[in-house]
């Protein structure tokens, strides 16, 4: 806790002998003795600065933030340029999830003293959250700024190294975190926080085994600690031992039965087990764990449950991103069957492509909460309520098409001869201001450099689907005379499946052209890595979900190599049946 200012407002003989008494009792620990005597002196002097902010501060103490805010609030009005109130004003309203306001009273405590190490510290990690729940690395920028001025009165802080490296890992800058992390560590060798976030940072390094090791580290220092064991359990996930990983849910679920984040990996471990009737059942639980885009859009009010309702209106609405949209609208075939219109909120590259399905009847990628339907339903909810198991995968493809019209614009661009044509996506998505996607692109992507030995192959004409920076790789490597690029002609995926009809094979890395390959019913090569997404069952080479698809996962972690090896060899096979029937 801060150092105390002198104490003020002797106003009655026995509330300053209350007070030093409450503040020793305080200082000790003793934390209900404290707030008994600080509510005394209130009682005796109810506009008491002192004891008004202490009991603000004893509150925060207790994790209860809804309780401190009135009384800093007072102590504020009586005191306004104390910046020690202000920060701890703050504080409360942060933790009450009011961070604009609370920005706003950190930076007033500043404006009174610039130099204050606890408010710049506070202000920081203000800056931070409200980064993390906008995705603007601006703010964390900033939030670094606070952090370094607050070290230069507090350098031997370790929770500001700490706040430290946390924002050099949300700016992907692993290795500085690390460093952050471990000068904390130097100075508090037993400090959780930061052995957790050292994990942190030396797994994304793909430095598995240190990462491990802290985590175990941490787990000794907190021994049962569930969010400590949670994030193990992540990290050996990651690694490919997902039955070592759901023991550990498991274990976290005995204690504590409702913890979220357990509950949530449980159900992708199971899913990558092909456990998928409770793990359908884990993951539509699991709302609060989503990233469910559009969520904000709906009232809780007319939620489906997946009962017939012949004629009413469904809305289903397409939560997360291109690949799971086009991997799970399978399921408004079947919802068809039971309701008597079908509208789909999805994101706009796919639009024009839902509307040409049957089943639905519109496809819009704006909506709201007063649009016209009588329920609606996040598309990754369907499997449960369809009761999916791993025998009864709606896999009959194709379950997308192409409209007529836009089918034969792209068969005029596409020579009509005996070559083999095949498609080529080497990288994932970019995930600006997201950390962990960004490290899924890293594991997922390819890089065209490695599919060079094919461009030398006969018989094969290969067209780019790569869309974004990536694409750029094309020319980087002088490859423009070899691979024919319309994706600068494509708007939206509407294009980019006739595009795709008129090829023999798609390779791509596990990217949304996956599932638009495997739901036209094209042969499609997924090219995964070694800790694979659960949708590709641990690398099966098969996949229940797409009849013509073929897995290539790594054998270990990063070994894209022998991947390589093993679909250059199987391409010349199928080059060779084209060319000797």
């Amino acid at each position: 806790m801060p150092s105390q200012p002198p104490l003020r407002h002797s106003v009655s003989d026995s509330a300053p002998r209350i007070l030093a008494e409450a503040v020793a009792h305080h200082q000790a620990g003793r934390l209900s003795e404290a707030e008994r005597l600080y509510r005394a002196v209130i009682g005796l002097a109810p506009r008491h600065g002192d004891a008004l902010r202490l009991l603000g501060v004893l509150c925060l103490q207790r994790g209860k933030p809804d309780q401190a805010l009135p009384l800093l609030h007072d102590a504020a009005q009586l005191q306004p340029k104390n910046p020690e109130i202000l920060n701890h004003l703050g504080v409360a309203l942060s933790e009450a999830g009011r961070g604009d306001e609370a920005i706003e009273k950190f930076q007033q405590a500043l404006a009174i003293n610039p130099t204050y190490a606890g408010a710049l510290g506070n202000f920081g990690k203000a800056l931070r959250k409200q980064a993390e729940d906008l995705r603007e690395q601006g703010e964390i920028t900033r939030a670094l700024a606070c952090f370094s001025k607050a070290l230069q009165a507090l350098p031997n802080d370790p929770t500001l190294h700490v706040s430290m490296g946390r924002c050099w890992y949300e700016l992907s800058d692993f290795p500085q975190a690390a460093l952050c992390f471990e000068t904390a560590l130097e100075q508090r060798p037993d400090d959780v926080d930061a052995l957790g976030g050292l994990a942190a940072a030396l797994w994304a390094m793909d430095r598995i085994e240190e990462a491990h090791s802290k985590l175990e580290r941490a787990l000794q220092l907190r021994q049962g600690n569930s969010d400590i064991m949670a994030n193990l359990g992540e990290l050996l996930h990651g690694q490919g031992k997902i039955s070592e990983a759901l023991a550990l849910y498991n274990q976290i679920l005995i204690r504590t039965p409702e913890h979220p984040t357990a509950l949530w990996r449980k159900g992708f471990a199971l899913l990558a087990l092909g456990e998928y009737r409770e793990g359908w059942k884990l993951y539509a639980e699991s709302l609060g764990q989503r990233a469910l885009r559009g969520a904000n859009m709906f009232a809780p009010a007319r939620p489906w449950d997946g009962s017939p309702a012949p004629g009413k209106h469904l809305l289903i609405w397409a939560e997360q991103g291109l690949g799971d949209s086009l991997q799970f609208i399978r399921y408004a075939a079947l919802c068809k069957q039971r309701v008597g219109r079908v509208s789909v909120f999805c994101p706009k590259p796919l639009v024009r492509l839902f509307k040409a399905l049957p089943a639905i009847d519109d496809a819009s990628d704006v909506i709201g909460n007063e649009s016209p339907f009588d329920a609606h339903v996040p598309m990754l909810n369907l499997p449960h309520l369809f009761d999916t198991g791993l025998e009864t995968v709606p896999a009959a493809v194709p379950y997308l098409r192409v409209d007529p019209e836009v089918q034969a614009k792209w068969n005029a661009r596409i020579a009509n001869d005996a070559v083999m044509k095949v498609g080529l996506v080497w990288a994932g998505g970019r995930h600006k201001g997201n950390v962990r996607g960004g490290l899924t692109d890293k594991q997922r992507s390819v890089g065209l450099e490695r599919m060079k030995p094919w461009f030398d192959m006969q018989g094969i004409r290969f067209y780019s689907l790569q869309k974004d920076e990536p694409a750029g790789q094309i020319a980087a490597l002088g490859l423009a005379d070899r691979i024919v690029d319309f994706m600068g002609e494509v708007e939206d995926f509407a294009d980019t499946a006739a595009l795709v009809e008129n090829l023999d094979l798609v390779i791509t890395v596990d990217t949304s052209i996956a599932h638009l390959a495997g739901g036209l019913g094209k042969p499609v090569w997924i090219l995964s890595r070694y800790n694979a997404c659960w949708r590709w069952l641990q690398n099966r080479p098969t996949s229940p979900w797409y009849p013509t698809a073929r897995i290539f996962g790594q054998p270990a972690l990063g070994d894209w190599d022998s991947v390589m090896t093993v679909v250059t060899r199987e391409l010349k096979i199928e080059v060779a049946k084209r060319a000797y029937p």
